[in-house]
């Protein structure tokens, strides 16, 4: 007998399971994330008392988020992911939110149509192996941008530098981020910088925030993202000091080199599709943004690598 409740602590180790019989590339600071940011809206699936498969929703004001929809690979095809989408889209409906959002896989696209979802742009995964910029140490300034690559007019900018944040995050960069994604995060960018302190670094262009970029660890790759900015000089600024400054670390503390990433970029945001190529990234596989309900208006162009398809 299939039956859905909600998630608790004690279905991390179910989590993680699933995700990595999925190969996806959640830790389990990942799925705590999830549940302390709705702990009323993550669900299991549960098959005669056996946990089979997950769901998790995030509430942004009118915009909520559906992700880790995952089923244990012995139990798909008996209908257990359509009544965790359900079970969740319920569980919106019943909170009247009135835009839904999730990026779906090839996959998962159809089955997310036949739910009311309608493509709003399609993002790439690129992944590769980031190479640290002339040997630098963590604690040199890493360059601005690669000789070649769009963003290197920053370094010529008076008044442009890179900083790393370690107290809260200020009001300007929470602003600027419900400018691109239309959604007011704040909840989720304040825990991601909490989880990784020292992760975030901003851009100011004469003093005024210009953009920000984050970081964080996975099981398979580090994620760069998000990361959004003013323009593409000022976010392909910050991916590569982001790329670099992993690289130089990881050969610093582990002489390993070179360092392996995920950046999840829309394919209209042309100027970062190219400096992922440059920078010697391939397409993994792609994502495709979808929303039921209200429509809202995202910027991919100043949208320079997604926090990733659990929360856009």
């Amino acid at each position: 007998m299939l039956r859905i409740r909600t998630m608790t602590s004690a279905d991390l180790d179910l989590g993680m399971r699933l995700k990595q019989a999925a190969g996806w590339n959640q830790t389990i600071a990942d799925w705590k994330r999830f549940l302390a940011l709705e702990p009323e809206g993550c669900f299991v699936a549960e098959v005669d008392g056996q946990g089979v498969g997950t769901a998790t929703t995030c509430l942004f004001g009118s915009v909520a988020w559906i992700a880790m929809v995952l089923v244990d690979p012995a139990s798909r095809g008996h209908g257990v992911g359509t009544a965790l989408m359900n079970h969740a889209l319920a569980h919106l409906d019943a909170r009247q939110v009135p835009t839904v959002r999730l990026d779906a896989t090839p996959l998962g696209r159809p089955i997310y149509e036949k739910l009311g979802f309608k493509p709003d742009f399609d993002l790439q995964r690129y992944v590769g192996m980031i190479a640290p910029a002339g040997g630098a140490a963590p604690s040199t300034p890493p360059r601005t941008a690669a000789p070649g690559v769009p963003g290197s007019a920053c370094a010529a900018r008076p008044g442009f530098a890179l900083e790393s944040l370690a107290g809260p995050l200020p009001a300007d960069l929470h602003s600027l981020d419900a400018a691109v994604t239309a959604t007011p995060r704040a909840k989720l960018i304040d825990r991601l910088h909490a989880d990784q302190p020292g992760a975030t670094r901003v851009a100011k262009d004469r003093q005024r925030l210009a953009g920000y970029a984050m970081t964080r660890p996975g099981a398979n790759a580090t994620h760069v993202g998000p990361c959004i900015a003013s323009d593409a000089e000022v976010g392909i600024a910050l991916l590569n000091d982001a790329v670099d400054r992993l690289a130089s670390a990881a050969a610093h503390e582990a002489a390993v080199s070179p360092f392996k990433v995920f950046v999840d970029i829309p394919d209209a945001n042309a100027p970062t599709v190219a400096w992922a190529r440059e920078r010697g990234l391939a397409p993994q596989r792609p994502l495709y943004r979808m929303t039921r309900g209200r429509a809202i208006n995202e910027d991919p162009m100043r949208l320079f690598a997604s926090t990733g398809p659990e929360m856009g």
